[in-house]
């Protein structure tokens, strides 16, 4: 696998792109375009660290070019080079492409190669960033993530708990009219019985007033309602036996039921801890945002940096190519004083 780093040349001028192909073929894979359309198309398919394109070419001019690069691919070093030495070329293309180095042709190939090994280095510095930068945003979302998954699992706990609650108090309410009416029945019957009672007492006083007349059958018929009275006696006893079971059932339910509200009520509780230590998390995470905010506020301010020495080679350039004119102008002058 070629791990070799990429460096595109852009110009119009075949001798002069051969030329750069040439000359850096050896350190990294070079890609060669004729124009800016035709290095764009280069770019969508190939991973480029440094551009190195001319100014005046047709269609579109190398100011334009680095502007678009700056956009979708601000990672990638951006050099431009032009034989024209115009300040204001030299203002556009730092202020819309944001150049790293601004070349003069013809290009003194004995300094060119230190200029782009530093915009090696400064490609591998961004892309560190803005990876950095990708990875931070990449796990705030996954935590964000996970959080509204929670929150929707607690949000349908809450509710299963609260049916479940319901059902309770519905039981419940039931088992209060079962009782009710269970009671209303045995009411009933022992009112029933006591109808009966009250008959067989009549039927005595009647046995009584004819006692003296026929005593062994009244004492007979006396002995057979004591028996069916104890009887009913004995059916009451089992009546009041069963009320008072119905009392205890009805009684372990209603302390079911209670047990049951206040285990749902600590559950409640529970997960409005949660609730609490979820909103903990989510400050934790917007603190990371912040953090996250403040490395994209030191690359800007890098960027910022990185224009202004930028601007102050450029200036230093102009000077020096001012200063060779006025050299050469007096070489001239010189020669033709000499002549």
């Amino acid at each position: 696998m070629d791990n070799k780093k990429s460096l595109l040349v852009v110009d119009d001028e075949n001798m002069i792109v051969d030329m750069l192909y040439d000359h850096f073929r050896r350190d990294y894979t070079v890609h060669k375009a004729l124009s800016g359309q035709e290095a764009l198309d280069i770019l969508k398919e190939n991973q480029i660290n440094v551009v190195m394109t001319d100014q005046r070419m047709p269609g579109m001019t190398g100011t334009e070019l680095l502007a678009k690069l700056k956009n979708e691919n601000p990672e990638i070093t951006r050099i431009l080079m032009t034989g024209y030495t115009e300040m204001e070329v030299a203002i556009e293309a730092i202020n819309k492409g944001s150049i790293f180095q601004y070349l003069s042709k013809p290009i003194q190939m004995d300094t060119i190669n230190s200029i782009i090994e530093e915009g090696m280095r400064l490609f591998e510095e961004a892309s560190e960033v803005k990876s950095g930068i990708d990875e931070e945003k990449e796990k705030i979302i996954s935590k964000v993530k996970g959080i509204f998954s929670e929150l929707k699992t607690i949000e349908s706990g809450r509710e299963d708990l609260e049916k479940e609650l319901q059902t309770v108090k519905e039981s419940e309410e039931r088992a209060q009219t079962e009782l009710v009416d269970k009671i209303n029945t045995l009411e009933e019957a022992n009112n029933k019985k006591e109808q009966e009672i009250g008959d067989l007492n009549s039927k005595v006083a009647d046995l009584s007033s004819n006692l003296d007349n026929t005593r062994s059958e009244a004492e007979t018929k006396e002995n057979e309602a004591q028996g069916e009275i104890n009887n009913l006696n004995g059916k009451i006893n089992e009546l009041q036996v069963k009320a008072e079971r119905i009392n205890e059932e009805f009684n372990k339910t209603r302390s079911e039921a209670e047990k049951k509200e206040r285990t749902a009520t600590n559950e409640i509780h529970s997960l409005n801890e949660k609730i609490l230590r979820i909103t903990e998390e989510l400050e934790k995470l917007q603190a990371d945002a912040e953090k996250a905010k403040g490395l994209v506020q030191d690359n800007e301010r890098m960027q910022e940096e990185l224009k202004d020495l930028e601007s102050r080679f450029s200036l230093t350039n102009q000077t020096l190519l001012t200063r060779d004119e006025e050299i050469k102008k007096l070489e001239q002058s010189v020669g033709a004083a000499l002549a």
